[in-house]
């Protein structure tokens, strides 16, 4: 069985960046977990992200 591990915001605010996302009384926070030794920057994977959904025509 899958467990999910619910953290405390302060909790959250140590452990990694977020990506925090608003709406009305629901917010989804997105902790962003990386190698240290990785190649590839958060900005290559959103350029990457954004390519694919442009092509797929998903927007």
């Amino acid at each position: 069985m899958n467990e999910m591990n619910i953290m405390t915001s302060a909790e959250v605010k140590e452990a990694a960046p977020t990506i925090r996302f608003q709406d009305g009384n629901t917010t989804i926070i997105i902790g962003l977990n990386f190698k240290k030794k990785a190649k590839v920057t958060l900005e290559d994977r959103l350029k990457d992200m954004i390519r694919t959904d442009v092509k797929a025509r998903n927007f």
